[in-house]
């Protein structure tokens, strides 16, 4: 039911920039690896650079999809600490 896939969808969303942030800064990454998923969903993840600040700081935007079609974007800021 389309409830039930807004509820994977936010989950795999909030999931997957949970687990980028956990995952060690890389300056020049263009992606992070994304997490598993099920029942033909999948993860896109782009990084890029924020204009105007230092490599220290990095735009990541995550698409989530099923069957090809994008349900959701993301985007949160990841940080070098």
């Amino acid at each position: 039911s389309e409830s039930d896939q807004e509820v994977t969808v936010q989950g795999l969303a909030r999931t997957q920039m949970e687990y980028i942030k956990g995952y060690p800064y890389d300056p020049f990454a263009i992606t992070y690896p994304a997490v598993e998923t099920t029942d033909n969903y999948s993860i896109t993840i782009a990084v890029t650079s924020v204009p105007g600040t230092d490599e220290n700081i990095q735009k990541v935007t995550a698409t989530i999809s099923r069957d090809a079609e994008a349900l959701l974007f993301i985007e949160d800021y990841k940080v070098k600490r």
